[in-house]
């Protein structure tokens, strides 16, 4: 396991280097806490009321060392092609976008290629079960409230061939270090009881015993707190506008806030917005500043080392349902293959997650995308059809050519990103706060850190 100093333990130099963090959602609040943890003043800017409202807010809830494979693989082309012409698939293109996602779209193409999978899925494993092992230690040391749990995921088959190509699959995955269980249609029910009511045929299933599942957004939540509870400062509502730098090193951000007038009455760089608030211009020095958004914002888009990013969205779609009293929880939880639909215990709920759009920037929720997925719901787990939906949610998974993340000191001293992690966020948070800090820190990086470097080959 990676060593990490617990936040009691830390010790701070003469005089601390100042961080500022751009985005407070999974990944840049994981990244306050190493940072902290290593001795730097950190200062986390978020536009929003809250951390983790952004894409931690409503994702499938799992931690997945077993699916970590990119989906730029050899076989999506042909998947892709597959389907064609069924509105309904788990995977769609809006040809309206495909214009804007050309030079993206030609590099992700590559990166199917065998050679360039195979690599990337190597580096993403290995990443994600350091990742895993960082977040087992974080809750032995601060034992945060986000509804985890820990009895494995098991992935459930309707189709023969796929199960079957699945299997073999599993031989790769024993060989790269993740235990995997093979399961007939009877122990695919005895792992779930409540799948014995189904509405479909299992064929069968794997059973993954170290993944787990829990709420990203309570997770961030419940840290923010503790990190600001111990010095961490976050600003909400707060939202970066221009980097600074002099001779190619990085000297700070031009923020604006927005606050009630009636706390700002007297600011001379302020203006009042539409909704009533004042947009106060600041600046904020500092000694590193890290880019830890989901993608690049708008306002700093034209930055020459921001411009040539390749992240493009892909938009998924999930609901959460309120359990009553006479529903049984589930034991774990369970991906339905075909659909691509998984479903996740959450305490006294239950998160549904499916779909892959490309249809750019919109993050519109389409109810009759929820109401369907709420009906392969309710085949899978029919006693929970009087369930109450309360929450109904789309948003923008942030995905690189390759699906590896952009985790890397750039051409600015002092620049760093922490993005692009795509459907991953959740699972390789950890590991990403802790390889940032060793690369600010100049000290030997928890994993190789050439893969994610901004300058690799792929």
């Amino acid at each position: 396991m990676p060593e990490e100093k617990h936040m009691s333990e830390q010790k701070h130099a003469p005089e601390q280097k100042h961080v500022i963090i751009i985005g407070g959602g999974i990944i840049g609040v994981t990244s306050a806490l190493y940072l902290h943890n290593a001795g730097y003043k950190v200062t986390l800017l978020e536009k929003e009321s809250h951390v983790a409202d952004g894409v931690s807010h409503g994702n499938n809830a799992l931690i997945t060392p077993s699916l970590t494979g990119p989906l730029a693989s050899p076989d999506l082309p042909k998947t892709y092609f597959s389907y064609l012409g069924n509105p309904h698939s788990p995977f769609h293109i809006s040809l309206k976008v495909l214009p804007d996602m050309l030079s993206w779209g030609v590099q992700f193409l590559w990166n199917c290629r065998h050679s360039t999978w195979l690599k990337t899925t190597r580096s993403l494993l290995e990443f994600s079960l350091v990742s895993q092992q960082l977040l087992q230690q974080t809750r032995q040391d601060y034992p945060l409230p986000y509804d985890d749990s820990h009895n494995g995921v098991m992935r459930i088959f309707r189709d023969q061939a796929g199960f079957q190509s699945a299997c073999e699959g599993t031989k790769q995955l024993d060989q790269l270090g993740i235990r995997t269980q093979i399961l007939n249609p009877d122990e695919c029910r005895h792992k779930e009881p409540e799948l014995a009511s189904a509405d479909i045929e299992i064929k069968g299933g794997i059973f993954y015993p170290d993944d787990e599942g829990g709420d990203s957004k309570l997770y961030a939540r419940a840290l923010a707190d503790l990190l600001e509870q111990q010095g961490v400062t976050i600003r909400y509502q707060t939202e970066a506008i221009q980097l600074k730098e002099e001779n190619n090193f990085i000297t700070g951000v031009e923020v604006i806030s927005q606050q009630d007038n009636q706390d700002n009455t007297n600011s001379e760089n302020s203006s009042t917005n539409s909704k009533g608030h004042e947009n106060n211009k600041e600046l904020l020095t500092a000694d590193y500043v890290v880019l830890a958004t989901a993608f690049v914002p708008d306002a700093l888009k034209k930055h020459p080392v921001l411009r040539p990013l390749k992240i493009n969205p892909i938009k998924g779609y999930s609901f959460t349902v309120q359990l009553k009293e006479h529903h049984k929880q589930l034991t774990l939880p369970v991906i339905e293959d075909k659909r691509k639909i998984g479903v996740t215990p959450l305490g006294d709920r239950i998160r549904v997650a499916a779909r892959a759009e490309f249809r750019g920037h919109c993050t519109s929720v389409n109810t009759d995308t929820v109401e369907r997925m709420h009906q392969y719901f309710c085949e899978l787990f029919p006693e929970y059809r009087d369930a109450e939906i309360i929450d109904r949610w789309s948003g923008l998974r942030p995905v690189t050519t390759s699906g590896i993340p952009y985790i890397s000191q750039t051409a600015v001293k002092g620049l760093f990103l922490n993005l692009g992690h795509g459907h991953l966020g959740w699972t390789l948070a950890n590991a990403s706060g802790r390889l940032l800090t060793d690369l600010i820190s100049d000290t030997s990086p928890v994993v190789d850190a050439v893969p994610f470097s901004v300058n690799r080959a792929y």
